[in-house]
C-alpha cells in the first residue's frame, strides 16, 4: 500500500511512461483520493 503522495505520483509517472495500464492507473487515482481526503481529516 502507498502511504504517501510522492510515491503514488511516482507510481503513476511510471505506468504512465512504460506501461499505461488503465487498471493500475485507476488504482493509483483511487489510491490519490483516499490520501487526499486522509489529509483533510489531519
Amino acid at each position: 500500500m502507498i502511504h504517501d503522495m510522492e510515491t503514488l505520483r511516482a507510481c503513476i509517472a511510471y505506468e504512465n511512461q512504460h506501461q499505461q495500464r488503465v487498471p493500475i492507473l485507476r488504482q493509483l487515482e483511487k489510491r490519490a483520493t483516499e490520501l487526499r481526503s486522509q489529509d483533510d481529516d489531519d
